[in-house]
């Protein structure tokens, strides 16, 4: 584990500081983790995976893959989530907007956005 723990501050450019002080730990129990003079917890394993989106048996066992693979469906409600959080009256707006439309309504909105977005695009 102490490997894969190294792996993840590796990929996600970060130091020893940098990846503590996300989960809530010491520098030195990081490094002590890496060097394998400590074994995490199960809170503090369930936290970097949490944090850092890591699978959990990636993280205890090896197995692939690293990354939680998630489904559309949990990735379209975690950023409808993040967006309302501390969003603007105009944003949540938006979204309750989009959620409240038939799929025929949302049809002619998405059209209407990529001719926007082209002509954008395109200056």
């Amino acid at each position: 584990m102490k490997d894969r723990v190294k792996e993840i501050r590796r990929v996600k450019g970060l130091t020893q500081e940098q990846f503590a002080e996300k989960i809530g730990l010491s520098r030195n129990y990081v490094a002590m983790i890496e060097i394998g003079q400590r074994e995490p917890s199960d809170r503090t394993i369930s936290d970097i995976c949490r944090v850092f989106e890591i699978s959990e048996d990636w993280l205890r066992y090896g197995l692939e893959p690293m990354k939680v693979v998630k489904t559309k469906e949990e990735e379209i409600s975690e950023m409808v989530g993040t967006a309302l959080v501390g969003s603007s009256e105009f944003k949540r707006s938006v979204v309750k907007m989009i959620c409240s439309r038939s799929d025929k309504e949302l049809e002619v909105l998405e059209a209407a956005l990529r001719a926007i977005f082209d002509g954008i695009k395109n200056e």
